[in-house]
């Protein structure tokens, strides 16, 4: 296991197998060569560029990365890395490279006369396990075996996005396994199955860990065992334990993995998140993959086109980007005042010597970067700040807690409509949408065709925007009332409103918590339903037992939510006995204590689960962990802890949101937690996914929002 004092033992240890198990192994191999070329595919370039920038490549002897698909003018004097997929399509362009290589061009653009060799020599590197065909078709090619310096499977295929991030790359996942009617029947929902499995497995070898796996049994439809998350959870076992059988890996499982699908927290995607890096992602144009934002400036010169790229070397990002929105104004406020007083006080004055010259030019180069990031953060949060005041989110934001909690019902949304139409302005049709799918997601069987027109005249809202929200149903939301057998509507029987989560926060508009954040402490606490989530491997260990730092507290919020009332897709129900927070009611509630054990080992008490076999006893978030955070809760070594690493993975996408619970989860429970998903999902993403599980009619995606860039990887760190 990776070293828990590690800050950024994640990222790091993906970032070690390229230094070390690929361009390290690569040198050992040919000691001689100074300068490599590395060939990506589709796939993998994004694996390689969500981890590594340019100048780590070059540090390590790579002058030059190409795309395998494209045309390329033969090196023949460069050895070649080949970072792959072990497709058909990439093995077989690898064989044409040392079977058919291209002719070199002349000074003047003309092929000379005889082929030579396209390099030097191949380093070929796989990205999860080479098939047995793939095998059989490179033997084949005698050329590439004749100058093959390395063949090796280097099992990584997934994605980094932060220090506690991950995606597999799927993004039309959430269409594929849940579109449509009978999607498991579909060879789509197997492939992807599949893919998404060995993703998850490379993670598990990248990190070296045997997991003990729990997942979501039942999936949006009530079948026990029929959910992708089960699918996923049984292939992920069956990898791992079959890689640790072939490597002579001890069986014994080193870390915990919780696989479930997008339908345990539909409400998530959806709602306006009010943190820094949420809402820049929700409200502007930056680049999901590589963060680059792009904006404008005034001048004396006019105004000016600029681009920043937002990640984790940005240190001004990394401590605003999960602080509420209102903190981060007041903390740029605070930092231009503190820069416009450095500035003052650089100023050389006549009677200057020439050290204090000197010191002047030395802080310039510093001074004048923490300047540029200032710059373009304030730019950022005055753009947010803009948008905000435009559409009103704050109205917005607060109709949408009152809906989400419970607190408030159809005419809350009417009353907001009416006061947009007071003010003589217009709602924005993709928060009328939003609004509408948190009415539908935490209010069940509310909608009839009646019911959809009424909507859709008050709204102003398309009938393409109706089946949008009808569609929740593929995510086990019950949105359409039910039909009694009489053939008219059941007025006896309604399904329950989901238990949706609240954290205590002393920010306003900043109630909502995920509900990945109450499965995971579940999992630490061991509390978490076996009947609901079963568990694969582990049969070596007793029970993990509650972390060190867990500590009893009251819960804010009930079972995990979210999920559609009644529709099987819902986390961890809610009963008499349960102290979380129904949709229905207002927020507070009793709470119940769950005894501190000790990380490993030691006497602790069987998990306790209520009258309905639910996970009763979740610890919640308590009041420590809101954005305006004190001294006393924040561990000194960071995120990191010393506990086994917790991995919760949703199939169908992972929000920012969700992210953040990440790093909240590591300070509060003293051990890694990373959260992973097929997908990095935006609202509108997650809308416009949502809108062809139907029929097929829905949003196109932006065009060029999926196409390859290999500038994602020559941005230099």
């Amino acid at each position: 296991m990776a070293d828990p004092n590690d800050r950024d033992s994640f990222r790091a240890a993906t970032r070690r197998r390229f230094v070390d198990d690929m361009l390290g192994k690569a040198r050992e191999a040919s000691p001689q060569c100074e300068w490599r070329v590395m060939i990506v595919d589709d796939v993998t370039v994004r694996v390689l560029s969500s981890t590594c920038g340019m100048s780590d490549l070059t540090a390590e002897g790579v002058s030059l990365v190409e795309t395998l698909g494209k045309s390329r003018e033969p090196q023949s004097h460069l050895e070649a890395v080949y970072f792959l997929t072990p497709s058909a399509e990439s093995v077989s362009r690898l064989c044409d490279d040392w079977a058919n290589p291209p002719k070199s061009a002349g000074k003047k653009g003309a092929a000379t006369s005889g082929a030579s060799a396209m390099y030097l020599k191949a380093h070929v590197f796989f990205s999860s396990p080479l098939p047995s065909a793939q095998l059989a078709a490179i033997k084949k090619c005698k050329p590439l075996v004749a100058s093959l310096a390395s063949l090796a499977e280097l099992n990584l295929e997934y994605q980094t996005r932060d220090q506690r991030t991950f995606v597999t790359g799927q993004e039309y996942a959430l269409v594929d396994f849940f579109g449509g009617k009978s999607p498991r029947d579909k060879p789509e929902w197997r492939r992807e199955a599949d893919v998404c499995a060995t993703r998850i497995t490379t993670l598990l070898a990248s990190l070296k860990e045997m997991p003990k796996i729990r997942y979501k049994s039942v999936g949006p439809d009530g079948v026990k065992g029929g959910s992708v998350a089960a699918a996923v959870a049984e292939k992920v076992h069956r990898q791992t334990t079959y890689l640790a059988n072939k490597s002579g890996q001890s069986l014994a499982t080193t870390c915990d993995v919780l696989i479930v699908d997008r339908s345990v927290d539909p409400i998530a995607p959806i709602v306006h998140e009010w943190t820094y890096e949420a809402m820049l992602f929700d409200l502007c144009e930056v680049n999901h993959r590589n963060g680059l934002f792009k904006y404008k400036i005034e001048t004396n010169k006019g105004t000016q086109d600029k681009e920043a790229v937002l990640n984790e070397q940005d240190p001004l990002f990394c401590e605003l980007r999960h602080e509420h929105i209102a903190a981060v104004l007041n903390k740029l406020a605070e930092k231009a005042k503190e820069f416009s007083a450095k500035g003052s006080s650089a100023r050389l004055t006549g009677d200057a010597t020439t050290g204090d010259l000197k010191k002047v030019v030395q802080s310039l180069p510093r001074f004048m970067e923490a300047q540029a990031k200032l710059s373009t953060h304030t730019s950022i949060a005055a753009q947010i700040n803009s948008t905000l005041t435009r559409r009103n989110l704050s109205n917005v934001g607060r109709c949408e807690e009152e809906i989400i909690f419970g607190e408030g019902n159809s005419k809350t949304i009417m009353a907001l409509l009416q006061n947009f139409r007071e003010s003589a302005s217009e709602m924005d049709p993709t928060d009328k949408l939003r609004l509408l799918l948190l009415y539908a997601a935490t209010h069940p069987e509310k909608f009839d065709d009646a019911e959809r027109a009424r909507w859709m005249k008050a709204t102003g809202l398309t009938r393409e925007d109706m089946d949008t929200v009808t569609n929740l149903e593929h995510l086990g939301v019950r949105v359409l009332k039910k039909k009694s057998s009489m053939g008219g509507f059941n007025k006896t029987t309604k399904s329950k409103r989901p238990v949706v989560h609240q954290r205590d926060s002393e920010w306003d508009l900043n109630r909502f918590l995920p509900t990945i954040h109450h499965l995971a402490r579940a999992i630490d606490a061991g509390t978490l339903n076996p009947m609901e989530y079963p568990s694969l491997g582990g049969e070596y260990e007793a029970p993990p037992a509650m972390s060190a730092k867990s500590s009893p507290i009251k819960p804010s919020g009930g079972g995990a939510g979210g999920g559609g009332g009644g529709g099987g897709g819902g986390g961890v129900a809610a009963t008499a006995k349960t102290p979380g927070k129904s949709a229905r009611s207002r927020p507070g509630g009793g709470g119940v204590h769950v005894p501190n054990r000790g990380s490993f080992g030691g006497d602790h008490e069987a998990p306790r689960f209520d009258r309905a076999g639910s996970a009763a006893d979740l610890p919640s978030q308590g009041a420590h962990h809101g954005h305006r955070r004190t001294a006393s809760n924040l561990s000194a070594s960071g995120a990191s802890g010393v506990g086994r690493r917790l991995i919760v993975f949703i199939v169908g996408g992972v929000t920012r949101g969700e992210s953040r619970e990440a790093y909240e989860l590591s300070e509060a429970l003293g051990r890694e937690v990373i959260v992973g998903g097929t997908e990095m999902l935006k609202p509108w993403d997650f809308v416009n996914r949502l809108a062809v599980l139907g029929d097929g009619r829905g949003f196109a995606p932006k065009k060029g929002e999926d196409e390859l860039d290999l500038d994602d990887i020559v941005i230099d760190d």
